[in-house]
Formats: C-alpha cells, sequence, structure tokens
C-alpha cells in the first residue's frame, strides 16, 4: 500500500522538478546579470544542448521508455497467468486484450491513486471508518451529485474530487506550465519525450476521467442533463452554502486548528515547496530590477513582485467585504459573520445573568 502512495506520487513530484529547472533556465536576456556559467559563448549553434530543457529531455528519455508500456500490462499478468492454468493460453490471452481494450490500465491507475491517499491519511489523521461491503448492480448508474436520505449530498464527483479530482487538475495545470516554459525541446532529443508525455497524459486522463469511464450510462444525454443541473444546484443554490458545508466537513475536518496543522508533516513539505518557488522568483526578480536599481522605488516594486501569493487571498477577502457593505448583498459569508457575532453577544449575555 505504501509502494501504491509512492506510485502516485511520482508524477506530480515529476513534473514540479521539470517545471522548476525549466523556469531556474537563463533566458538569453539577462545572462549578464544571472551569472550564467556553462554556455558555449563561441558556439551559439550549441547553445541549446546546454539549456535546461535540453538537459531534462535526456534525463526523462533514461528515465521512461519502452518498458512504460511493459508496466501498463504488468497488473494484469496475475490475471492472465491464472487463467492460463484454470482455462487455456487462448482464453487467458482473449480476456487479457478484452481487458486492455476496455482501458483497465486507466482503472489501475486510478486504483494506487485511491489506495495511497487513505493508506497515507491514516498515518496523517487517524480516524478509519466502516464502510458498508454491499454493492448494487454493475449496471446501476450511480449520479454526479445527489441528495441522500439524510438531506447531505453525495456522487460520483464528491466520492473522489479530494482524492483525484483536484490532484488531477494540478497536474494538467503543470503540464501545460511545462509545455509553455520550454519543456519540449526543438532539438536533440524532443523526439523521444513521447513516453514521457504518455505516462502523464495516462495518469491525468485515469485521475480525472477514470470514474466516469467506468460508471454506467454516464454520458448518456438524459442523465448528462440531469448532473450538470444537480451540480449548478450543489454549487449555487442557496448562495453556495451546500458546497460549503460539504467543503467544511471534507477537507477542514482533519485538521481541527492551527496547531494540528502545523504539526501534519503535510505543511512542512509544503513549506519546502514553496521555498523553492520564491528561491527562483526572488532570483528572477533581482536579475531583472538590477536594471532599475536606481528607481527610487526599487525596493518597493521587489516587494510587491512578491507579495501577490501571499497577500492575495487577503485582498480578495477585503474587497468581498467591500462589496457586500456597499451593495448590501447577504452572501453565506456575511451570514456566517452575523451568526458569529450572535452567539457571541449571547454567550456575553448568559455570563452577565450568571453573575
Amino acid at each position: 500500500y505504501i509502494t501504491q502512495f509512492f506510485v502516485s506520487l511520482s508524477m506530480p513530484l515529476l513534473v514540479f522538478g521539470w517545471l522548476l529547472v525549466l523556469v531556474s533556465d537563463c533566458e538569453g536576456t539577462f545572462d549578464a546579470f544571472l551569472q550564467c556559467a556553462g554556455t558555449p559563448q563561441s558556439s551559439p549553434e550549441y547553445e541549446w544542448y546546454f539549456s535546461s530543457a535540453n538537459i531534462m529531455a535526456t534525463f526523462l528519455t533514461k528515465c521512461f521508455s519502452w518498458l512504460v508500456l511493459l508496466f501498463l500490462v504488468a497488473n494484469s499478468m496475475p490475471l492472465l497467468a491464472e487463467l492460463w492454468m484454470e482455462v487455456n493460453l487462448k482464453g487467458a490471452v482473449s480476456k487479457f486484450v478484452t481487458s486492455m481494450l476496455t482501458l483497465s490500465p486507466l482503472m489501475f491507475v486510478f486504483q494506487a491513486k485511491t489506495i495511497g491517499y487513505y493508506i497515507v491519511n491514516e498515518f496523517r489523521y487517524g480516524g478509519a471508518s466502516y464502510v458498508a461491503t454491499g454493492r448494487g448492480l454493475p449496471t446501476e448508474r450511480r449520479p454526479l451529485i445527489f441528495r441522500n436520505k439524510a438531506g447531505e449530498y453525495e456522487g460520483l464527483f464528491l466520492d473522489y474530487a479530494r482524492i483525484a479530482y483536484y490532484d488531477g487538475t494540478m497536474l494538467l495545470a503543470g503540464l501545460i506550465l511545462v509545455h509553455c516554459a520550454g519543456g519540449q525541446p526543438s532539438a536533440g532529443v524532443a523526439s523521444n519525450l513521447r513516453y514521457v508525455w504518455l505516462s502523464a497524459g495516462l495518469t491525468v486522463t485515469s485521475w480525472l476521467y477514470a470514474p466516469f469511464v467506468f460508471n454506467p450510462y454516464n454520458f448518456s444525454a438524459q442523465h448528462f442533463a440531469e448532473d450538470m443541473r444537480s451540480l449548478g444546484a450543489f454549487f449555487l443554490a442557496q448562495s453556495g452554502k451546500n458546497w460549503d458545508s460539504w467543503y467544511e466537513r471534507t477537507f477542514t475536518k482533519s485538521h481541527h486548528g492551527v496547531r494540528r496543522s502545523m504539526n501534519d508533516i503535510g505543511f512542512f513539505v509544503a513549506v519546502c515547496f514553496l521555498a523553492a518557488w520564491y528561491a527562483t522568483l526572488n532570483l528572477k526578480a533581482e536579475a531583472f530590477l538590477t536594471i532599475y536599481s536606481e528607481h527610487q522605488n526599487y525596493h518597493i516594486i521587489h516587494a510587491a513582485i512578491l507579495l501577490p501569493p501571499l497577500f492575495g487571498s487577503l485582498i480578495w477577502c477585503s474587497f468581498v467585504v467591500m462589496f457586500e457593505n456597499v451593495f448590501r448583498c447577504k452572501t453565506i459569508a456575511a451570514r456566517n459573520l452575523a451568526h458569529a457575532r450572535r452567539w457571541a453577544e449571547e454567550a456575553a449575555a448568559k455570563r452577565m445573568s450568571g453573575d
């Protein structure tokens, strides 16, 4: 189970490191300020060979090859051997080919992600709960979002949103940034990266679409329209109260305060990643602002470049509060604030009556 976690974690770490190396590379414009080394000034035609894109491409081609195809079918080898012993080789091969044609590799990749997520969460937070073993019919369709008998929302989207959908979206965004940052060099070993993109594409497709691919009648026009209406009601009805309660119950339940959040190992890992990005951003900012070092607002501009990732949420919350006060809007944030204010007043009144 621990191995499944590391398998599912390998692709996001690879994309993160790939993108970090690309954005840390010399851009050619500020080479004199970045003190770039290793670029053959006397041989511009070989400059591409020393670029970070080419170095990463060479490294990745050593790690990924046609053997990735063997990895895709490795999970089906026990089934092939078992059917070979019980039936015959022809029946085993027929079943194996059918399994591949019905996209079983997507299932295996998604299974590794799910197992890794749950086993690591048990180490980090604990709180294992019993899951009923009853299963519906294989042709029973699970809606995207619906309200159960207890009045709570559940469904195929909410089942795997935290497990795979969010991570799959972030991985897709990272791959797009890698491509925009020049991760596909135009010369040298660029053509050998096809197995890297194949592995990354398979991971993204599995994390985002595997539950829908194996959900019966998921892409039927009638059911799709119902899912879209339910999705809109979940996020927009009652000013987003349904989504807010689900997010509070699912995402923030495991932390319960700043102390437990900071004691979690994930907090320190996130700090390391953030520090790496800020070091790269600060290096680029210093190289750019060296040209304008005589400007009187030099330090203010430098600080403004680094502030948005930290204070963007504070500015947004301040804007929402001002918007509500000007237009007299009652959003869920305003209602929660009013509820907290009433609760504080009632608590103060009880203390005074007790005294």
